[in-house]
């Protein structure tokens, strides 16, 4: 399973998930709970899937304890922030870690579209090189010869 956010609206809901934690701190919320009282829109897996990466993020974000599920539901646990937590929400959560990865995204694509260009101007150079060599090579032999011509028998 991908441990990182993979746009940026699943970033911002990593963060309003955060957020949500620190503010019921008291309370332990599990998936299910912020699921009916922050994302209900959402589907529960969606939700769920939210909560792993928040709690396999490493260091650890979340307190996490397992608890026996309600009926229909997936085994759960509840989530409780920790010191880490605040901190890394006021430096940009997991947002800040998505335009991160976004930023790193887009320069490795420049340097491939980079590459390519140069690979096609280096293809066009080498053709260009292959096509002039023996009209290069030839006169340079013909003058070659006219010079030794002209240096011994021509006086």
């Amino acid at each position: 399973m991908n441990l990182q956010p993979s746009s940026f609206e699943e970033a911002t809901d990593l963060n309003k998930i955060l957020q949500f934690l620190i503010d019921n701190r008291t309370n332990s919320p599990d998936a299910c709970s912020i699921h009916e009282k922050l994302l209900p829109s959402k589907p529960f897996e969606y939700v769920h899937n939210l909560c792993f990466i928040i709690q396999g993020h490493q260091p650890e974000l979340v307190k996490a304890r397992v608890y026996t599920p309600r009926p229909g539901h997936p085994a759960d646990c509840f989530y409780i922030s920790n010191s880490y937590t605040a901190p890394f929400l006021h430096s940009g959560g997991f947002v800040s870690i998505f335009e991160q990865i976004d930023y790193a995204n887009r320069i490795e694509e420049e340097k491939q579209r980079l590459s390519m260009e140069k690979l096609r101007f280096e293809t066009k150079m080498v053709k260009w090189k292959y096509r002039t060599y023996w009209i290069v090579a030839i006169a340079g032999i013909i003058g070659f010869f006219l010079s030794i011509y002209n240096a011994f028998w021509k006086k």
